[in-house]
């Protein structure tokens, strides 16, 4: 079966999400959607959209931050486009990668969003179709620059490099996970995971953000601190160093998401969050080991390892 024939299964197999009928999109998100879903609606304003959303309504400090100041970009991609020429697609977000590393690169941008613009995907149950079908369009979109998954832990990491002028030939490199956003989660337990207009996955270092000066050290500790004191099922400790939540925070896409089952406390997680300016000796490698991968300093490599360039 080839990829489209699929993904077209994959479509075909999604089930209605009943449980809206009686838990309606809170008017925020169906505004924003009713804008997105939009087909004259350009992506410049589509950005300005979601800019404005993210601001008044995302519990991350720093996505309220990049929103504010324009350090967002955005990639939107609809259904149609993906069922219609899944390659051409695919091509057209390799492009949008290349013009996003660079931006990185530069210093210029905090984070990058794959916006999966989609009436059927935002309407969806949450179920184990929906996950596989979400796997499935993120190994198929995403395939060529991100780095290999870990079977083990549901993770999937990409780096992101970023211009020393100090060192032109030995760029800084943070290695980071993926997370998914949807329309599911408003309403839900995973509420501060909800996104408008279908699905989306989004890609971002606070330590990258530090080290291009685009916020300052001591930022991008209280931020992440505020961030996790403000985020439904999260528990941090009274010393900070470590953080309960009811799914895994770095997983692309967290079991308890798509499963009819309570959430469930999962962690301690280590959260030692060092932005300092300082560095890595080595590339964030440990994934298995948790205080090693909230370690937010970036590390050295080759300029020949950047892809883009």
């Amino acid at each position: 079966m080839n990829a489209t024939a699929e993904l077209d299964r994959l479509f075909d197999k999604l089930s209605k999400d009943d449980w809206r009928r009686s838990n309606p999109f809170q008017p925020d998100l169906c505004e924003a959607q009713e804008e997105l879903w939009r087909s004259d609606l350009p992506d410049n304003q589509k950005a300005a959209v979601l800019n404005r959303w993210l601001l008044l309504r995302q519990p991350c400090f720093f996505a309220r931050f990049a929103a504010r100041h324009g350090l967002l970009c955005y990639t939107f991609v609809t259904e149609e486009e993906i069922r219609d020429d899944l390659v051409g697609a695919a091509k057209r977000i390799h492009a949008a990668q290349e013009e996003v590393g660079r931006s990185f690169f530069e210093g210029r941008s905090m984070g990058w969003v794959l916006v999966l613009v989609s009436r059927t995907l935002a309407l969806a149950a949450p179920d184990g179709s929906a996950r596989r079908l979400a796997a499935k369009l993120f190994d198929l979109l995403l395939r060529d620059t991100r780095l290999a998954s870990d079977g083990t832990t549901n993770l999937e990491l990409d780096r992101i490099w970023l211009r020393d002028r100090n060192d032109p030939l030995r760029p800084l490199c943070w290695e980071s996970p993926y997370n998914f956003f949807s329309a599911q989660a408003d309403g839900r337990f995973w509420k501060a995971r909800r996104f408008p207009s279908g699905w989306a996955f989004s890609l971002n270092s606070v330590g990258h953000s530090v080290a291009a000066n685009l916020l300052t050290p001591n930022a991008g500790l209280k931020w992440a601190q505020g961030t996790m004191i403000r985020t439904p099922g999260v528990q941090l400790s009274p010393r900070a160093s470590a953080y309960t939540c009811d799914y895994d925070t770095d997983a692309l896409l967290p079991e308890e998401f798509f499963a009819k089952m309570q959430a469930r406390q999962r962690g301690p997680f280590a959260f030692t969050a060092l932005f300092d300016r300082t560095e890595r000796s080595a590339p964030v490698s440990e994934w298995s080991e948790d205080a090693a991968r909230r370690d937010g300093r970036g590390f050295r490599t080759d300029l020949s390892d950047v892809w883009f360039l």
